[in-house]
């Protein structure tokens, strides 16, 4: 079975109406066989911890944008008009000043600030001087424009590509993380959905061997009626008989009661467990011969140390956490800047074009250069912001041994698990047979008067028990496999899942 094409795409529409078409034509509803496939399909489709994390990796996604939007260019601009009028004793004056300017400004890796913009100003006014009694100044217009372009780069704090790329490097890190995480949650629902398969498949067992035993119980019942007519069975034994009947049907009962839980459980994970939805029934397949192959414990190990998800995870969390770390060491650095700027401008009363044409001809010009400096005092935040990184670096670096450590521990257990789960399996098997070759001997000794009801009753039980117990060691080898697919990498390869994973934007189908 392939998933789609990216971990997102097993939410792709093509899957859907798959999925649509398996319901519409019967196959994943009641009254036919739910296949373990089928089961694990649909719930990669509709289990809503899956669309979390399909959500949260597609959030991730956005950070990275957002992360490399701060080199993005930006265009600005300002407009305003002005008037000013004054009357005094001695004078009059009036004003008019229009200001309009346009530019771009853009962040470069390296951590300098480039900026180009044009200005363009429109003035004119007079002034009377009543003392003198003459206008002084006219009221003629001047167009001034200037052409300007600026650098602002960091020398020291803030300097070089190393450090100012150092937030799309931790964004996109995360994404890297997330989608791990997408991919750990796809082998749980896996997991969970296959583990949930097989317990109703056992609860499933358990209902009809309790069935099978009830009519046993009732069988033996009516041979007992009948030897109790010919005298070769007591008033006791018909009791003893009748109590029988009416313990396995309690056992009955607690058995029915243990399959609607595991369907219940086995809809949460295919997501079709709602509340006043009538009981579902599914049709599930038997329980699967288990083989007696143990995989090696070294090839295990070695597995679950290269394809831990858990394990990468926590190494992409370093890396994040190195990035915090390199920021950090820039803080303690002093803030100098080189600043400069060059300007061309123009000045004419004939217009904006006019003093355009100046402006290019360098009729004016200006430009500065110069350097700003900002030291805090004994930098002591700085200083602890890079204690404090490489701190959590060191407890990381400690939880990741842990991590294995612990990794290792559950590998082994679940080896030693399924390993003692096989070798019971097999010592039930051989006991439930030897328990049901007694219980026909019993029968034959019931039969011939050698022995009382009673002691066919505790044959029967102890058949019952045997293949309970056969049942429980079964369920449990399944369990243990299904986790140590799990460990060491192999859980996707079991059901012959591909799911090819694909770091940076999400594909929704």
């Amino acid at each position: 079975m392939t998933i789609g094409t990216g971990v997102i795409t097993i939410w792709g529409k093509r899957l859907a109406m798959v999925i649509a078409g398996l319901c519409l034509s019967g196959l994943l509803l009641s009254g036919n066989t739910l296949t373990l496939e089928d089961a694990i399909t649909e719930a990669m489709v509709r289990n809503l911890n899956l669309r979390i994390q399909e959500a949260d990796h597609r959030i991730a996604g956005d950070t990275v944008d957002l992360a490399k939007a701060t080199f993005d260019t930006t265009l600005f601009g300002e407009a305003s008009w002005a008037e000013q009028e004054q009357d005094r004793d001695l004078y009059r004056s009036s004003s008019e000043t229009g200001r309009a300017g346009l530019g771009v400004t853009r962040l470069l890796s390296s951590g300098a600030s480039l900026t180009l913009r044009t200005d363009y100003v429109r003035s004119g006014g007079s002034r009377y001087d009543s003392s003198l009694n003459q206008i002084i100044g006219g009221d003629e217009l001047n167009h001034n424009s200037a052409v300007t372009a600026s650098i602002r780069q960091p020398l020291l704090k803030g300097r070089g590509s190393r450090v100012n790329l150092a937030g799309i490097r931790k964004a996109e890190k995360r994404l890297e993380i997330a989608g791990l995480d997408f991919r750990q949650q796809i082998l749980s629902v896996i997991r969970d959905t296959e583990k949930a398969y097989w317990q109703l498949a056992h609860a499933r067992e358990r209902m009809n061997r309790r069935e099978s035993a009830i009519r046993l119980a009732g069988t033996m019942l009516e041979e007992t009626l009948i030897r109790e007519q010919v005298g070769r069975a007591t008033r006791l034994d018909v009791l003893q008989a009748r109590a029988n009947v009416a313990s396995q049907q309690e056992i009955l009962l607690d058995a029915q009661r243990q399959v609607e839980e595991a369907e219940d459980a086995l809809a949460a994970q295919l997501g079709r467990l709602e509340a006043g939805v009538s009981q579902r029934v599914y049709d599930v397949e038997s329980l699967r011969p288990v083989g007696a192959e143990i995989p090696d414990l070294g090839s295990v190990w070695s597995g679950a140390l290269a394809r831990s998800l858990e394990l990468s995870v926590q190494r992409a969390n370093l890396e994040v956490l190195s990035e915090d770390r390199l920021l950090a060491k820039d803080d303690t650095r002093t803030d100098l800047n080189l600043v400069a700027s060059a300007s061309t401008t123009g000045l004419s009363p004939d217009g904006a074009k006019s003093a355009y044409e100046s402006a290019l001809e360098k009729e004016g010009h200006d430009w500065q250069v110069g350097l700003e400096v900002s030291v805090p005092i004994g930098k002591r935040a700085a200083k602890a912001g890079l204690r404090q990184a490489e701190t959590m670096i060191e407890r990381e670096e400690f939880r990741l041994a842990r991590m294995e450590q612990d990794l290792f521990r559950r590998v082994r257990d679940t080896h030693r698990v399924l390993t003692v789960g096989i070798q019971k399996l097999e010592a039930a098997r051989l006991t439930l047979e030897l328990e049901r070759e007694a219980f026909d001997q019993q029968q034959q000794r019931v039969d011939n008067g050698l022995a009382n009801f009673r002691d066919l009753q505790e044959s029967q039980l102890a058949v019952d028990r045997a293949a309970i117990a056969e049942l429980d060691a079964w369920l449990a080898v399944l369990f243990a496999e299904v986790e140590l697919a799990e460990l060491d990498g192999r859980l996707l390869d079991r059901h012959r899942i591909d799911i090819e994973t694909r770091t940076g934007a999400v594909d929704a189908g």
